[in-house]
Parts: C-alpha cells; sequence; structure tokens
C-alpha cells in the first residue's frame, strides 16, 4: 500500500469509528487504534478551543449517548465528503470538509465541519497525532 493509500484509509477508519448505526455505540478500540501515544484532539467552538486528550474524548462521546438516547437509537453518521492531503517523507496533514447527520429530541442536525488531521509515519503505519474541527 503506499503513503498516500494509507493516510486515506486510516482517515477513513476514522469516521467508520465515530460513526455509529441505530442502537449500536462507535467503534472505540478501532478509533484508539488511529492513534500515537499523547494525541490531543481540539474543539474550536466560537473561537474557543476545548483541548481533548483521546480517553477524555471517548468517555465525553459516550457520555453524550448515554444522556441523549435517540443519539444511539437512531445512529450518528459522520463522512467525509471532500479532502486535500499534504505529505512530506514521514509527516501528512488532511483538511477534511465532512457532513454529520444525527437527531436529538425529534429534531434531525445536518452539519458541514473540517478536520485538521495532523498523521505522522512511526513503525510502517500512519497514526494520528492531532486533530483539530470547527463545526
Amino acid at each position: 500500500m503506499t503513503d498516500s493509500d494509507a493516510i486515506k484509509a486510516t482517515i477513513s477508519n476514522l469516521y467508520k469509528a465515530i460513526s455509529s448505526d441505530e442502537n449500536k455505540m462507535q467503534d472505540w478500540i478501532l478509533f484508539r487504534s488511529l492513534f500515537e501515544n499523547k494525541s490531543i484532539l481540539i474543539e474550536n467552538r466560537n473561537g474557543i478551543n476545548r483541548i481533548f486528550e483521546i480517553l477524555q474524548f471517548e468517555n465525553e462521546m459516550k457520555e453524550a449517548f448515554i444522556k441523549n438516547v435517540e443519539l444511539l437509537k437512531n445512529g450518528f453518521q459522520e463522512k467525509e465528503i471532500e479532502s486535500s492531503i499534504y505529505q512530506n517523507k514521514n509527516n501528512a496533514f488532511c483538511i477534511s470538509k465532512y457532513k454529520k447527520k444525527y437527531m436529538i429530541n425529534d429534531q434531525k442536525f445536518d452539519q458541514i465541519g473540517e478536520n485538521y488531521i495532523q498523521l505522522c509515519k512511526t513503525k510502517n503505519e500512519w497514526k494520528i497525532i492531532s486533530i483539530m474541527w470547527n463545526e
């Protein structure tokens, strides 16, 4: 597999891991496997950053699904709709535009956002070292 294909596969697996079908949770084992140790996720909402470690983000997402039963019942889908990847040797950066769909309190949400994903190649595999997103 080429580096380009491996990077695309890693990002595809990211969206696969955080999406869920009806009555199913996300694949947190797959999610964790995509990241380098001590990776961070940064949510930028209205100019305010929230920084998460991987397990912290996972726990907050699980909690959100428990509090909002409709998320679990109806599923949560996040899919990449466009991306640009820039690679230099063992480092890569991806701007990934996505669309997410879900329902809370009988209200359907259909949103577009962007993930800014940094990856590095270690031990012949590409790992995510950070993600920052806007919605």
